[in-house]
């Protein structure tokens, strides 16, 4: 039996149809991008290992795809690409001086066993602003997503936002091994409240302390959850978390964006380089996130050049695969079709050339034997064109409206009526 090759698992190919459609999603998005003055970097799809070491706030080693060069060096297919703009922006001149803007497209790879019957690749635009480390910054990356994800029509979405120093000043208050710490906020990550929980039981630590991470699920909410969450601050650094969220919220206000947003004081944030606010979208469709970012202030530093930053990504593949589940339309290129005879071949190409000037999209088949005409006319329904030019006749091409389905005959020499 003959052996077919097919993609790996976790990867798959992207047809025409769709492909398209993820092409005008990512691009209509870096456009939105690009009128807050952020400007494109392209960065490689594999990198040195040590980029992604764990104590750099990367993913753990398993996780990673890796491969080595001729020298024996280990590298791997980025499965983040936040590390990878911070590290090609700490070698900016500019930084020293004034914030940088950036975005970007490009895969992420992460060979994860949660991701059986997921995607291993992930496509991903996003922006990111170094230099700066105020309230605004984080607003004008919200009010940005925001805009981002308007502009895709998509029927519902939430951003939530949380902030790192609310848990971390309750990790803060109370004394715990480096294990059990880790452990904790692996939890916390995930969201694992009942694991946490039975840690917590295990633990000598303050009754209150126990009662404020045992009311972590339930600080979510509107603007107003913030002042609740007030009660359950245990030093000066959760405090300064609230009002910076706060001091966030107002000035997304001005931009219009704060119908979009509910808080979770109970968010950790996916990375462990996160160092301040934190956030994801979800849309309905898909239980997946489209949309995460946050402030990761120590990144660069360790990275040989400090300085404050903040970012986001959204993830194409999923934003595409609910915007199809809620039927959101598609403005998609419209092809043409010209179907001509071998003798005609001349004409047809001075037709097509013509017209991919005044900027058709013109696909040339030239007439087999095999094929009639009816033929033509239903592969030319299949992929959607609007019109199809059959070219058999030295005097009169045959052109039909697709849309209309109605056909007329025009005299070859009145080209105008082409054009």
């Amino acid at each position: 039996m003959e052996h077919k090759l097919h993609a790996p698992e976790g990867v798959k190919d992207l047809y025409p149809e769709k492909c398209e459609k993820k092409a005008i999603l990512r691009e209509s998005l870096l456009e939105v991008i690009r009128r807050y003055g952020y400007k494109d970097i392209e960065t490689p799809e594999f990198e040195y290992i040590d980029l992604f070491r764990k104590e750099k706030g990367g993913i753990s080693n398993g996780e990673l795809y890796k491969l080595f060069d001729r020298q024996g060096k280990c590298l791997v297919l980025r499965p983040d690409i936040t590390p990878s703009i911070a590290r090609a922006a700490t070698r900016m001149g500019s930084l020293e001086k004034f914030p940088v803007r950036l975005c970007y497209t490009g895969n992420t790879f992460i060979n994860h066993y949660e991701y059986h019957d997921s995607s291993k690749e992930s496509t991903q635009i996003g922006a990111e602003q170094i230099g700066i480390t105020s309230e605004e910054a984080d607003a004008e990356l919200l009010a940005i997503a925001i805009d981002c994800l308007k502009k895709t029509e998509l029927i519902d979405f939430n951003v939530t936002i949380g902030h790192t120093d609310f848990i971390r000043s309750l990790l803060k208050s109370v004394k715990l091994s480096g294990d059990i710490r880790e452990e904790i906020e692996v939890l916390l990550r995930g969201r694992n409240y009942f694991g946490l929980n039975e840690i917590l039981s295990t633990l000598d630590i303050d009754p209150t302390i126990k009662r404020i991470f045992h009311k972590l699920p339930n600080l979510t909410g509107n603007i107003s959850i913030l002042k609740e969450a007030e009660k359950y601050v245990v030093d000066d650094r959760g405090k300064k978390a609230l009002v910076r969220l706060k001091r966030v919220y107002d000035i997304l206000s001005l931009y219009g964006c704060e119908h979009y947003v509910t808080f979770d004081l109970g968010m950790y944030g996916e990375h462990s380089y996160y160092s301040g606010i934190i956030f994801h979208a979800h849309t309905y469709q898909t239980k997946k996130v489209i949309m995460r970012g946050g402030r990761y202030d120590h990144l660069l530093g360790r990275l040989g050049k400090a300085a404050p930053a903040v970012g986001f990504s959204i993830m194409i593949d999923e934003l595409l695969y609910a915007l199809e589940k809620q039927k959101v339309p598609f403005e998609t290129s419209s092809t043409n079709m010209i179907v001509y005879s071998k003798e005609l071949l001349k004409t047809a190409i001075y037709f097509a050339t013509k017209l991919r000037e005044n900027g058709k999209y013109i696909e040339m088949i030239q007439i087999s034997g095999t094929h009639t005409k009816e033929d033509y006319i239903a592969y030319a329904n299949q992929t959607h064109a609007m019109s199809l030019l059959y070219m058999n006749d030295e005097n009169v091409i045959s052109l039909t409206n697709l849309e209309t389905q109605t056909e007329k005959l025009i005299d070859i020499s009145d080209k105008l009526s082409l054009m």
